[in-house]
């Protein structure tokens, strides 16, 4: 059928005529941008030496002022050179201009012939922030970059307003001056660009009018007015609101998206993640499930950013997680508005908010558990017994669930075998049936005996007892019901929101409050109580009891915070059924629950779980290591700082197993590199803090047996959790045995070292330390 052979005729050719112009333009604003492009950008002339003199070895159009360039050519200096971008900057009304300028060397920024940035290291190695009123028109542009030795870095961006500093290729650059052609072409492209954004949303609006008569035409009664159906209306409101919630807690966790560096715990997975083969990625004995690692490296080879594309997978996680509560809800109790209650609950627990931004599995365990809840809702109907059709579906995706979140056994366990439990009970009613669960049943189980063993073997002792408090005591009864009332407790807490839409503070746990707890346990009763939704009910005890059972058996912490988060989900949905259990007596019960549901939604919406990401600027260590270390150079890197050299440096990555809480110890692939023990800057995560004397045997070993000329020495996390700083040790070994050790650069958590021989110049720029 034709596009518009639904239309009468005046409206198919008013359709074509609007289509025409929609093309045209857009093909007439495509070629406006292209005019504007052969026009635009700064000149940019680069040159052998540091006084702006002489050839330039490059002179073209750059859209920007970067040193992206030198990563393009690696014929162009890295060193004992200058840049410099002139051009014209075009403004069609006046603004503030925000301007964010770094150098190492130095770097100069004038606009119209007055100097408004000079950064000179070391003195000025932060970023200076400048605003500058200008007026509507044209405006002169210089920035000037000069590099000697050592590390180069290059930092200009701007903002207008309140927006986010980014480059300047946001504005209208010219690298000549503007004429008044070239200022109309600038003007008419933003006219042009307005208007073809509304003709493409044209459609769109037309498209929601014909919705609105289709549904008019529908739903009118005999007096030609809309008639809406409660039940129909509570479920349109109910989506609009979950919708709302799913934006909210989207837009309060976008400020912690794509971070300039990895903070420690993420940056130790991204070098796993970066590892040089799909075996290593495997076997590598981490605590984490190996397919999770497939997952995250197929995204880091599609998309080009290393931080967002190892945020996709739990961002992605977090956010969509909260319909899939809200489906859980609604299914489990047939009601629309308590599906939003559970949705709304999911957008603002603290913990789940908080690892949708890390590179951890919380927030894909959160989701794993919700969907197996949401599958296990239909498996079983009285009088019917249990769907073999979906129980097969739970039982093989059950199986290689375990491979990529571990806790799920704690949830398809329960749930396969309860309902295998189900089909033994009716034998002589449904045989055929019941061989079918079985068959599935047993397919599942020897997917665990593979599983299980595998999972078992990434574990080791230093993680255990990094979480032993959440293991239960057996020394004596007394003292495992205490444990279980107080973790026990404290994990059912936890799934609830805090009810503040605060968030929570670094290497903490939320606060929690007590009064949801009855709630849950009467959600719990209610279920079982129901013939309809009593292996929910079952499958719900059968989760806690097999945590309680990995807890008394040191094989999972509960309680413990972080790790309770796959059981989230059913605490909440515990609590959605408290609710149902509590108003299905009252007369007005789908007011009750609609109240509940525009409470929760509303502070979801007022308060949604504020999530920022923990400033790190550690990559630029990394960056000025691999840009300025020499082949025949050295390299030094404290047991931390071989994590962030593996996932952000230019060498491969080499995880090898290694007796920490991690599994692992990363390396990287180059020849001249030292990789300091464990023992020397871990502080009480190992026990105790090496001796100086350790240090000094260490360090004065390598030296003597290679007698290297330069060194450079990465000291990432080098601040122990007792607050020691182990570094100076080091350093102090260095030049006891006739090293110039100065310091290059400092990060958030790290500093980056240069140690040189007597009879070898120092870097130029280097600080002491």
């Amino acid at each position: 059928m034709a596009p518009f052979s639904t239309l009468r005729r005046p409206a198919r050719v008013f359709a074509t005529v609007y289509a025409a112009i929609t093309v045209v333009l857009s093909v007439l604003l495509l070629a406006l941008e292209a005019g504007l492009a052969e026009r635009a950008g700064l000149r940019r002339l680069v040159f052998p030496g540091v006084e702006f003199a002489g050839t330039p070895v490059l002179d073209d159009i750059s859209s920007d002022v970067a040193l992206d360039f030198l990563e393009d050519d690696p014929t162009l200096p890295r060193r004992f050179f200058s840049a410099r971008w002139q051009g014209f900057l075009y403004l069609p009304e006046p603004a503030v201009l925000e301007l964010y300028g770094a150098g190492d060397d130095r770097l100069e920024v004038w606009i119209d012939g007055d100097l408004v940035i000079r950064r000179t290291p070391p003195a000025d190695m932060h970023t200076q922030v400048r605003d500058v009123a200008l007026a509507a028109g044209v405006h002169d542009v210089r920035a000037e970059y000069v590099q000697h030795g050592g590390a180069y870095l290059l930092r200009l961006e701007s903002a207008l307003g309140d927006g986010r500093p980014r480059s300047l290729s946001q504005h209208r650059l010219f690298f000549q001056p503007p004429d008044d052609r070239g200022i109309q072409l600038v003007q008419r492209a933003g006219l042009l660009r307005d208007a073809v954004s509304v003709l493409w949303l044209g459609p769109v609006a037309f498209g929601l009018v014909l919705v609105a008569r289709s549904i008019a035409a529908r739903y009118r009664g005999r007096r030609w007015c809309l008639q809406w159906s409660g039940a129909r209306l509570l479920r349109t409101a109910s989506v609009v609101a979950l919708g709302a919630v799913s934006l909210s807690a989207l837009i309060a966790r976008l400020p912690g998206w794509n971070p300039e560096s990895l903070w420690a715990d993420d940056v130790i997975f991204g070098s796993l993640i970066r590892s040089q083969d799909l075996y290593s990625l495997v076997m590598t004995p981490t605590n984490y499930a190996p397919g999770l690692f497939v997952l995250w490296r197929g995204f880091y080879e599609i998309f080009p950013d290393p931080e967002w594309s190892l945020q996709i997978l739990p961002f992605a996680s977090g956010i969509a997680a909260i319909p899939v509560m809200a489906c859980l809800g609604w299914r489990l109790t047939g009601d629309a508005t308590l599906g939003v209650l559970a949705g709304a609950m999911a957008a603002v627990n603290p913990l789940l908010a908080f690892y949708t931004v890390a590179v951890h599995q919380y927030s894909f365990e959160f989701l794993v558990t919700a969907l197996f809840l949401v599958a296990a809702v239909g498996l079983h109907t009285p009088g019917a017994g249990i769907d073999p059709r979906r129980f097969r579906r739970i039982a093989l995706w059950g199986g290689v669930a375990a491979f990529f979140a571990a806790p799920s056994l704690f949830v398809t366990f329960p749930i396969v075998h309860l309902g295998a439990l189900v089909a033994v009970c009716n034998w002589k009613l449904r045989r055929l049936a019941a061989r079918k669960v079985l068959l599935w049943s047993a397919v599942y189980d020897g997917i665990l005996l593979v599983a299980v063993p595998f999972l078992q073997s990434r574990s080791n002792d230093v993680l255990r007892e990094h979480f032993a408090e959440g293991f239960m005591p057996l020394d004596s009864l007394g003292a495992a019901l205490q444990s279980l009332m107080v973790r026990g407790r404290r994990a059912l807490e936890m799934s609830m929101p805090n009810w503040t839409g605060q968030g929570i503070p670094e290497y903490a746990l939320p606060e929690t409050v007590a009064w949801p707890l009855p709630v849950v346990g009467l959600g719990l009763i209610w279920l079982l109580w129901r013939p309809q939704t009593r292996l929910v009910g079952l499958a719900a005890g059968g989760i806690y009891s097999a945590v309680v059972a990995g807890s008394m058996l040191a094989v999972y912490p509960l309680g413990a915070g972080r790790t309770d988060v796959f059981a989230f989900p059913v605490g909440i949905m515990l609590f959605t059924a408290g609710i149902w259990c509590v108003t299905e007596a009252l007369r007005y019960r789908s007011a009750v629950r609609l109240l509940a549901a525009a409470v929760a939604t509303a502070t979801a919406l007022a308060s949604p779980v504020p999530v920022d990401y923990r400033h790190r600027n550690d990559v630029t260590l990394v960056n000025h290591l691999g840009a300025n270390s020499d082949p025949e150079d050295w390299i030094v890197l404290s047991f931390s700082a071989g994590y962030l050299a593996a996932f952000y440096g230019p060498w491969d990555a080499r995880p090898v197993p290694y007796d920490t809480s991690t599994g692992f110890v990363a390396t990287i692939a180059r020849d001249r590199v030292l990789h300091l023990p464990l023992r020397l800057d871990w502080g009480r995560r190992s026990g105790h803090l090496a001796a100086a004397a350790e240090h000094r045997r260490v360090v004065s070993g390598f030296l003597a047996e290679h007698h290297p000329a330069r060194i450079w020495f990465l000291a990432y996390h080098a601040t122990t959790f007792d607050g020691t700083n182990w570094a100076p040790n080091v350093l102090g070994v260095l030049t006891d045995n006739g090293y110039s050790a100065d310091r290059v650069l400092e990060s958030t958590r790290g500093e980056l070292y240069v140690a040189v021989a007597s009879d070898r110049p120092l870097v130029p720029g280097a600080t002491d330390w």
